[in-house]
């Protein structure tokens, strides 16, 4: 029992005077806590860290087109037949690689920007006065569900192409900031941050009407810019979308399955595999017969619990809430052949288990408080016993000692032009031939 206490004072919305006087927002504390963030990845991923790589199309086609075109050329580059939508993370780093540095470490810059893309929800959270991570033990146990949340896919881990479900944490991170004690400077920062965000992948997209309801709701100059950045993006997203929807040059995968919702598996990939881990995933498939009926009352239960004698915090409650309905249906629509899970599951995730983490008030409900308490936990649990995974994709697997080595790869090219180096995952290549 005391355990229990000691976890529900970490996660309880009530606030403490002790904390207050703590000066959280220095840069010292932020330092700390994002080195020893660096170091939780090093131990997940060290074999990145000592000899980066390229994965799949980052190295296939992105990398592959910043060889052969020019860097300026290359920023604006649109992807044909893949994603639909402009990432501006893969295209700046890869021309960088491609044109700034060596090729040999061409790597080295996309794995950087993955990174600091990464790391930028928890540099938000913890320099951040959200009411959710507004003292220490908060900001510390936000940054555990980030760092080691199951549904965290090693699919989507360090690597450009698939960093726009950070980059859609981030804008996340923002919306539940207020925005009427933001100084012109914090504006700016934010302002550029989402900006980024926005131009980096398509998640950003899914929670532009939420700035809007932000704006409404909090009537300042802060959240007018913020909403001006989160729409003009999306106008470019959609934009981009539309242009190659109009030339048939998006993925012969995307509704492959035809534009239908597959309810059972929003339940099960972004619900369950939060808690439960991805073996959720292969066992709970029993209840696709009932689909329908188990995701609306699924549905009903978290909106009860969710809203059910909350008389603070309703402000991010309601944004989290519509953020997580928003981008659940929005990646379970457009996922390929309609299972929502791997990539697709990891920004969902993140936002149910903040969701889960807004239930916890001792003093209003202790009883829905040590039950949400259990369920994080469990979340944890299983988040830490897979946080050392082998790299792996549904079809392909690549354990490290398997891997290929770029440096070696590339002196391989170097004595044969012909070559095709490989990348990450196995059976990847990429053809490297200048126009």
């Amino acid at each position: 029992m005391q355990g229990w206490r000691i976890s529900s004072a970490i996660m309880q919305n009530t606030s403490d005077k002790s904390f207050s006087r703590t000066p959280s927002n220095n840069f010292l504390f932020c330092l700390v806590a994002l080195t020893l963030v660096v170091l939780a990845f090093v131990v997940r991923s060290p074999e990145v860290f000592s000899s980066p790589r390229f994965w799949a199309e980052e190295g296939s086609l992105w990398f592959r087109e910043a060889y052969q075109s020019g860097f300026i050329e290359h920023l604006f580059f649109l992807p044909q037949r893949t994603a639909g939508y402009f990432l501006i993370g893969p295209n700046l780093s890869t021309a960088l690689g491609a044109h700034a540095v060596d090729i040999e470490y061409a790597p080295y810059i996309t794995l950087a920007f993955s990174l600091l893309i990464q790391l930028m929800p928890f540099a938000i959270v913890l320099t951040g006065s959200s009411k959710l991570w507004d003292t220490p033990l908060r900001k510390f146990f936000v940054c555990l569900i980030i760092l080691f949340a199951p549904s965290n896919s090693i699919e989507a881990w360090l690597n450009t192409i698939n960093s726009q479900v950070y980059s859609g944490l981030t804008v996340a991170c923002i919306l539940l900031e207020p925005t009427r004690s933001f100084t012109k400077l914090r504006t700016i920062i934010f302002c550029l941050i989402l900006t980024f965000s926005g131009l980096n992948g398509i998640y950003a997209t899914f929670l532009a009407p939420c700035f809007l309801i932000k704006c409404f709701r909090e009537r300042s100059k802060a959240s007018v810019a913020l909403l001006m950045c989160s729409w003009i993006t999306a106008l470019v997203q959609v934009g981009a979308f539309l242009y190659l929807l109009r030339t048939q040059a998006l993925s012969s995968k995307k509704f492959s399955q035809g534009p239908a919702i597959k309810f059972d598996q929003i339940v099960i990939h972004h619900w369950l595999v939060p808690i439960l881990g991805n073996w959720a995933g292969r066992y709970f498939n029993i209840f696709s017969r009932y689909s329908d009926n188990l995701f609306l009352l699924c549905a009903g239960v978290l909106t009860a619990i969710t809203f059910w004698k909350r008389k603070d915090r309703k402000e991010e409650l309601l944004l989290l809430f519509l953020g997580f309905l928003i981008v659940s249906f929005l990646t379970a629509f457009a996922s390929v052949g309609g299972v929502p899970g791997g990539r697709y599951g990891v920004l969902p995730g993140y936002l149910f288990l903040l969701l889960l983490y807004t239930q916890i008030d001792i003093k209003l409900a202790p009883k829905r408080s040590f039950f949400v308490a259990f369920l994080l936990i469990t979340s944890l649990f299983h988040g830490l016993r897979i946080y050392r995974q082998p790299y792996s994709t549904n079809r392909q697997k690549c354990p490290p000692v398997h891997c290929p080595r770029w440096s070696e790869e590339v002196e391989t090219w170097r004595k044969d032009p012909t070559y095709l180096p490989r990348i990450w995952p196995t059976d990847w290549s990429v053809r490297l031939v200048k126009k």
